[in-house]
């Protein structure tokens, strides 16, 4: 048995610190944890960060482990998995609110809620295995973030343990405005260097009553990028459009997916002026077909050993994309039409180098936008930072001493 594993066993019951069976199994970033704690509390969290800190190791928050980033912590860690945390506590339909805790999957998430006709509109990749928690840790809306808006304003109140372990219950479970300095804001998308998020309250949506999904093949992106850019400056706004490459599992090409939502008669005029002429040559799928479509653009090159994202303003969007492939030939392409957003797996790491990915993100920086490396194998970290430097990285790295004195809380995590 490890110390850290003793260490926790003295502050917590026994099914709060489990064997953990072979550790390197839950490396980040190539780095196996000295333990992994798996809380069921608020209480029980902050006696674990208690605990960790007292030994001076770190920790490092997961839910459902599937966006944990390439970088590892500078520091021997513990992970602490939030599986024991996901009920769902106080659904009110009537309010289209629910409140839940953190290591809630979305899948199940989702499931309840359609039984009663409602929904939380986001479609990050692997959207099923992902938790609340992790939903509100990592700030990702996927595509739906230009009509429906991003995690950031979805989320009406939490509850989190900071790294000193105080107990933080910020917002509510309305909506309503908030006088100050908005701490909820501040904590989603900080990807647990602020606190560890232990309960979730989230505004919902009605399933609207007509969901179409509409699809037009080319012969590559650049062939798409005039009917994107109609979809993209049309005065109605998508629920969500992507531009993928390989437009098929396999195959060539590109394939434009604009998905439109409401009223039947509403989708139907909708369709005609986001497309425009490039309707007639757009296949029309409702239903499961639409539904897997959906799935494969959501998912798209998000688990190639290397993926990369770019962001840059719309407008700008043939720019970005063509540095993208300057740096990546042959890396599978999907991009968020809507909000600029470029991601591209890369099947074999080798066939990008380093350098190429300064190249790429020295370019992209100069458009007014950045380049993150999402997944990528640990040698290549040591050449490439995940995340690139800032403006706002004084004030992130104050922001994490005040929340986080000791630094016990995922360390390293945006390393430049």
């Amino acid at each position: 048995m490890s110390d850290a594993r003793k260490g926790l066993l003295a502050a917590l019951p026994l099914e709060a610190v489990p064997d953990g069976g072979d550790l390197r199994t839950r490396a980040i970033g190539g780095r196996p944890p000295e333990a992994v704690v798996e809380p069921a509390s608020a209480d029980e969290v902050r006696e674990a960060l208690l605990a960790v800190a007292g030994m001076g190791l770190t920790v490092v928050p997961v839910g459902g482990a599937t966006h944990t980033g390439p970088q590892a912590p500078d520091r021997p860690f513990v992970l602490l998995s939030t599986r024991r945390l996901s009920a769902i506590g106080d659904y009110e339909p009537a309010d289209l609110t629910v409140t839940l805790e953190a290591g809630c999957s979305l899948d199940t998430l989702d499931r309840t809620l359609r039984a009663r006709g409602q929904w939380l509109p986001v479609d990050p990749p692997l959207a099923p295995r992902r938790t609340v928690g992790g939903l509100v840790a990592t700030g990702t809306a996927g595509t739906l973030g230009m009509a429906y808006g991003s995690p950031r304003d979805h989320v009406l109140g939490l509850t989190a343990v900071s790294g000193d372990g105080r107990v933080l219950r910020l917002g509510g479970r309305v909506m309503k405005n908030v006088a100050g300095f908005d701490l909820v804001k501040l904590m989603v998308g900080s990807r647990g260097t602020l606190g560890v998020v232990v309960s979730v309250s989230l505004r919902l949506f009605p399933v609207p009553a007509t969901d179409r999904v509409f699809v037009i093949q080319g012969a590559s992106p650049g062939a798409l990028l005039a009917a994107a850019r109609t979809v993209a400056t049309a005065r109605v706004v998508p629920a969500s459009a992507a531009l993928l490459s390989p437009g098929s599992p396999g195959g060539g090409g590109a394939t434009l997916v604009v998905r439109v939502q409401g009223a039947d008669d509403a989708v139907a005029a909708d369709a005609r002026t986001l497309l425009g002429d490039d309707l007639s040559r757009a296949t029309v799928l409702d239903g499961d077909e639409a539904r897997a479509t959906l799935a494969a653009m959501r998912d798209h090159a998000s688990e190639r050993p290397l993926v990369l994202r770019a962001f840059g303003l719309p407008a700008l969007l043939p720019d970005v994309l063509a540095a993208m492939n300057e740096c990546a030939p042959d890396a599978e392409v999907v991009v968020d039409v809507m909000a600029g957003r470029v991601r591209a797996g890369v099947a074999n790491p080798d066939d990008v180098h380093p350098s190429d990915v300064h190249r790429l993100r020295s370019r992209v920086e100069g458009l007014g936008g950045s380049v993150m490396v999402e997944r990528a194998p640990p040698r290549w970290v040591e050449a490439v930072p995940a995340y690139g430097s800032g403006p706002g990285d004084a004030l992130g790295a104050a922001l994490r001493k005040r929340f986080d004195p000791q630094g016990v809380l995922s360390p390293g995590m945006f390393q430049a």
